[in-house]
């Protein structure tokens, strides 16, 4: 079957979680396209996605990026990551229902994608997992070249060009939104969640790639990252948070490094050869540091 063919399928079958982008009226499939009571029509590309941003794309971020990113995951980076938000999903929601999860901010889709492979590993194995209804799985990124890389590798997902300040989703739809190394809307993420979801976002630590930063900047240049304000406005936009640290070492070879320095913003229009040398030189490893966010949907007062 063609990637659009089976797209437009799974589109169909889950054509109940989209409204318009543009009018927020239900969408139906016709054809190939996705189509709002008041006309307004979106068409799959070949390759089996669907854009829905009403406006140009605004990533900064480029095709090479994504690539090395995705080298990156395949090779085991966020494995550790991966593993303890799997951990994290199938303890809170584990139901005969199924299971409604988006990621938003999804780039090209292997958080997701491992994710997934990983729920479906756990549920062949483990008895309390093998009743569990079927996943829906949707990733979001504003970026076109993100979702293009994504489609091109997994088609199983519903993966969608959309801007996360207007997702284009009905209220009170996914039992899980992800929100990975991403900017964050909780507005959006509350509207879209069901009464019982939950928010499970991921920031760097003060330590994520600090071999690199030190490779990158001199001591007085070297600017700090903080992430104290988004784990406020995280406890702010949801309710009953909790966080954790997760932080482990990973030696990498120099292709390997080669795609660590090229997936990062830190190294952009930097010299990518003077700071592999360098770090071969003075590290023999590279901190992966992370802060796990769960947060549950912010109920109204009067609930």
């Amino acid at each position: 079957m063609r990637k659009i063919d089976a797209a437009a399928a799974r589109l169909q079958s889950s054509r109940a979680l989209f409204q318009c982008p543009l009018c927020r009226e239900t969408m139906e499939i016709e054809e190939f396209s996705f189509v709002c009571a008041r006309g307004h029509r979106f068409d799959l590309s070949k390759n089996g996605y669907l854009n829905l941003l009403p406006h140009a794309d605004q990533s900064m971020y480029s095709k090479a990026l994504f690539n090395s990113r995705e080298k990156v995951s395949r090779a085991g980076f966020f494995d550790p990551l991966l593993d303890r938000i799997t951990e994290e999903i199938l303890r809170q929601v584990n139901g005969p229902d199924g299971l409604r999860i988006l990621d938003a901010g999804c780039g090209e889709g292997s958080h997701l994608m491992g994710i997934l492979q990983r729920m479906e590993r756990l549920r062949a194995e483990d008895d309390p997992f093998k009743d569990a209804g079927p996943t829906v799985a949707v990733g979001i990124d504003i970026s076109k070249e993100g979702i293009h890389q994504a489609a091109s590798q997994a088609s199983s997902m519903i993966w969608c060009v959309a801007d996360l300040a207007a997702l284009p989703l009905k209220p009170e739809q996914f039992d899980v939104v992800l929100n990975i190394l991403s900017p964050a809307n909780y507005d959006e993420f509350n509207r879209i969640l069901k009464k019982n979801g939950i928010l499970i976002k991921v920031v760097p630590e003060n330590d994520y790639l600090q071999e690199i930063r030190r490779a990158v900047y001199e001591p007085s240049d070297r600017p700090p990252y903080l992430n104290d304000p988004v784990v406020r406005g995280f406890c702010s936009g949801m309710q009953n948070c909790r966080q954790e640290r997760l932080a482990y070492q990973v030696s990498p070879d120099p292709i390997f490094l080669d795609n660590i320095l090229k997936m990062t913003p830190l190294t952009a229009q930097q010299d990518i050869e003077a700071i592999r040398e360098k770090l071969l030189a003075d590290h023999k490893t590279i901190t992966a540091a992370f802060r796990i966010l769960v947060g549950e949907k912010k109920q109204a007062e009067s609930e």
